[in-house]
């Protein structure tokens, strides 16, 4: 049984990861999931009952973080909370008033009594966390790095390095809250500000309802300034619509009757009515939703790697401390000297600079992919979209526009354009596939007197070649290529017309290129990365859409099974990406390592099989993802070098007695706050 509980005020990448990480480790538990986007942890399992596990999870949340509340899963709305800059604003006044007053030669015995008491409000939690970790056999963990250097400062007489500590890693924990309240922002745009309440019709006048409750075929009254709850289509009025919560596109839009509008966009014009073609929990909007808050707690391999790593150098580092303590001690050396240097060595060595800014870095690229319209299912994704060696491209829908028109016909031997058009109709009248549906509208407006289609029978569709149906005895079908011999010398796509097998005649078909496409492929190719374009247009076809784009290579006259074939081919020269129109290109998204889909937005296929959502249809989004990720990458090596030599050459210097507190202070918190600012940089795109 899987159980959704709120975590009200976890937000901290790192508590996340050792949160799971407990919790894993009962064997009741099969699943768990914290996600600090919402604020929730999902939990799966067949033994204990909801409240049982509610207890679980207070018990081992609270082994992490302190001010967690833990409760049944009921929707939040996000609240402002003050406490923590409160805090922090009165502790470092009150740090600075004792410094004042020991340079100013108060009495130590006071300088003392104020101190512990300004470390006590400053580090409170810490301690407390400390020591519930220590009682339940948690003992090498940051707060432990944390109490026993402060501690240990007190002893040797220096508060005001203790105070320092706690108070600069409040500082540091300010910080990476920010952060984190930042990229949520940049995530939760998309799906923000949706009104409690709406106003469907009824009647001759409407009515006020749960957004909730909205169904399916309900009429809604979307005023200026609204934003459209659920998808659906424009039935009375015009209007402008600003689609950038969805796709980051800044112009608006303009939305006419019979048009579709997307949840999410915001009606800037008139006052319009919509029908709304799904339920508010099928929406757009809810469905991007579910796949950021989803995508923020699948961890990339380096942060696995990191939080493993932690777990290794805490203690090993504790170990050290004691050695540089102890042993010249041993050999007769001052023991209140060494003493010193082991605290300055412990404060340095705690790694929050690594288990902060990592995690935070791949959460900042999550929000400035979103911002750009651009849906990324994970961080591990995220990752393995920055080792791509291989982009390749389906074409319609992809590269082009996959809107198509009947750009002329040709009559073949003795048929007549009666025969071509009634062919054309029957047989292509049932399908929903974009090539037939262009066909029959054109037949539709260039024809009178079609066939009763009741008397239309046995539809098939032929994969990847066309379609048929039966009508008064005669097989009719449309193929996009034939066996007969019959040749077009033309770069449109012939979409052949067969009657009981003989061709009586040919459309020909035109999808025009997307206006960003070349420079896509271009950007690819720069950045070292070989092009493909698979495809089951014909080779004429095909040939004239990669020479004009520019690709490295191109196959045409594929069947899926084909694609599948050729994508295992391309991985032999790297991780490989497939970009597609998400609909019948499922398979070859599941086969290649990254799977976009291009325009899917409304598509739960796309959403299901890729591993990334193109909200705005544009080609130029495969190189904006591919960029973000390798900033994202970029900053993580950063931060992990600048983290891992810092503290390395701070720790080989304390060691040897030659920093005392200050630098040890900065060498830890100083470079927490230096890595997650260079983290936030993701977010200014």
């Amino acid at each position: 049984m899987k159980y959704t509980f709120n975590t009200k005020g976890l937000t901290c990448p790192h508590c996340s990861a050792k949160i799971e990480k407990e919790l894993l480790k009962r064997e009741e538990i099969s699943y768990a999931r914290v996600n600090i986007v919402d604020e929730t942890t999902e939990l799966v399992c067949s033994v204990f009952d909801k409240d049982e596990l509610l207890s679980l999870l207070k018990e081992t949340v609270e082994r992490f973080e302190e001010g967690v509340t833990v409760s049944h899963f009921e929707e939040q709305k996000e609240e402002e909370h003050s406490e923590g800059v409160l805090r922090l604003v009165i502790g470092g006044a009150a740090f600075l008033a004792v410094l004042a007053a020991k340079l100013f030669g108060l009495d130590i015995n006071i300088v003392m009594i104020l101190s512990v008491a300004v470390y006590l409000m400053l580090g409170y939690d810490v301690l407390l966390r400390s020591v519930k970790n220590i009682s339940k056999g948690r003992v090498f963990d940051e707060n432990f790095l944390m109490s026993i250097s402060t501690i240990g400062a007190f002893v040797l007489k220096e508060p005001i390095e203790a105070m320092a500590v706690m108070l600069f890693y409040q500082v540091g924990e300010h910080f990476e809250h920010l952060a984190v309240k930042r990229s949520k922002k940049e995530i939760d745009r998309i799906i923000s500000s949706f009104p409690e309440d709406v106003n469907v019709v009824e009647g001759d006048t409407y009515k006020t309802v749960k957004l909730s409750q909205v169904n399916a075929g309900d009429v809604l009254v979307v005023k200026k300034g609204e934003k459209f709850p659920v998808d659906g289509v424009v039935i009375s009025g015009n209007t402008s619509v600003d689609v950038s919560m969805l796709t980051g596109e800044p112009l608006p839009v303009d939305v006419n009757e019979k048009e579709n509008v997307l949840s999410g966009s915001l009606n800037i014009g008139d006052t319009v009515f919509v029908k709304a073609e799904k339920d508010f929990t099928d929406s757009t909007a809810n469905k991007i939703n579910k796949i950021i808050k989803e995508a923020v707690s699948k961890k990339a391999p380096t942060e696995s790697f990191i939080t493993k790593f932690a777990e290794i150098y805490t203690p090993v580092v504790v170990l050290l401390a004691v050695v540089i303590a102890v042993v010249p001690a041993l050999l007769g050396y001052d023991l209140a000297v060494w003493a010193r240097r082991a605290i300055v060595f412990l404060i340095i060595s705690c790694p929050c600079a690594l288990v902060i800014s990592v995690p935070l870095s791949y959460f900042s690229g999550l929000g400035a992919a979103s911002r750009k319209g651009i849906l990324i299912k994970g961080c591990d994704v995220l990752e393995r979209l920055n080792y791509v060696k291989s982009a390749v491209f389906d074409k319609t829908g992809t590269l082009t526009e996959g809107s198509f028109k009947v750009n002329g016909i040709e009559i073949f031997g003795d048929s007549s354009k009666e025969d071509l058009y009634l062919c054309g109709y029957v047989s292509e009248c049932f399908s929903t596939h974009p090539i037939s549906e262009c066909i029959a509208s054109y037949i539709k407006e260039n024809h009178i007197g079609l066939p009763d289609i009741n008397e239309i029978s046995e539809f098939r569709i032929k994969e990847g070649t066309g379609v048929s149906a039966k009508y008064r005895g005669h097989v009719y079908s449309c193929e996009n290529k034939i066996n007969n011999n019959v040749n077009t010398d033309t770069t449109s796509l012939p979409i052949y017309a067969l009657v009981d097998g003989k061709p009586v005649g040919v459309f020909y078909i035109d999808d025009v290129i997307k206006n960003t496409s070349k420079e896509a492929v271009s950007s690819l190719k720069n950045n070292g990365i070989h092009t493909y374009m698979l495809t089951g247009d014909d080779s004429k076809r095909a040939r004239e859409v990669s020479e004009n784009i520019g690709l490295d290579e191109y196959k045409a006259e594929l069947l899926p099974a084909d694609k599948v074939r050729e994508i295992e081919k391309i991985k032999k020269n790297g991780v490989t990406l497939f970009v597609g129109d998400g609909l019948n290109d499922a398979p070859v998204m599941l086969e290649s390592d990254v799977g976009i889909a291009m325009g899917g937005i409304g598509s739960d296929s796309a959403i299901e099989a890729a591993d990334a959502v193109l909200a705005n249809d544009d080609p130029i989004g495969v190189f904006n993802a591919y960029k973000i990720a390798k900033k994202t990458h970029k900053i993580v090596i950063e931060n992990i070098v600048f983290s891992i030599g810092v503290k390395m050459l701070f720790l080989l210097l304390g060691a040897v007695g030659l920093i005392g507190m200050g630098p040890a202070v900065f060498a830890d918190v100083g470079v927490t706050v230096l890595a997650v600012l260079n983290s936030w940089r993701l977010l200014k795109g």
